[in-house]
């Protein structure tokens, strides 16, 4: 099945329109292509976003308790601030279905009360790679 974008339509009418059409033709092909432009610019806005939003933990409070659990280390502490930094940032530039994000944030904010970036990133990657092989 083709897909076409509405660049494609705009480009060809104004292309139309620049080859040496005179007069009334001239005027209504330019009329035709801003209705197209004002009509793709209008679609491009109304198209809901099929990618979810990030949610926000506590890494603060995540980190510190990870680094509770070995004994209350600074180092510990610091690199998980790191790792979940990182893992926030991976995470905000994929482009990650609603469904996968809800199931992924349910399964981050089990590992402790603040959630973690670093298993919402995992889970979000495992999530992906199934859907894959299952061919979805």
């Amino acid at each position: 099945m083709a897909s076409y974008d509405g660049s494609v339509i705009i480009n060809t009418e104004i292309n139309t329109v620049n080859m040496g059409l005179h007069g009334q033709e001239d005027s209504a092909f330019m009329k035709k292509a801003i209705q197209i432009l004002a009509l793709a610019c209008l679609f491009s806005l109304s198209v809901p976003s099929l990618a979810a939003a990030v949610p926000s933990f506590n890494t603060n409070a995540y980190c510190k308790e990870v680094a509770e659990v070995g004994g209350g280390s600074y180092m510990i502490e610091q690199g998980c601030r790191e790792m979940e930094a990182d893992a926030k940032a991976t995470v905000g530039r994929m482009n990650v279905p609603s469904k996968t994000m809800s199931y992924c944030t349910e399964v981050a904010r089990a590992a402790g009360r603040n959630g973690s970036y670093s298993i919402l990133q995992g889970c979000i990657e495992m999530e992906t790679d199934a859907k894959k092989s299952l061919g979805y």
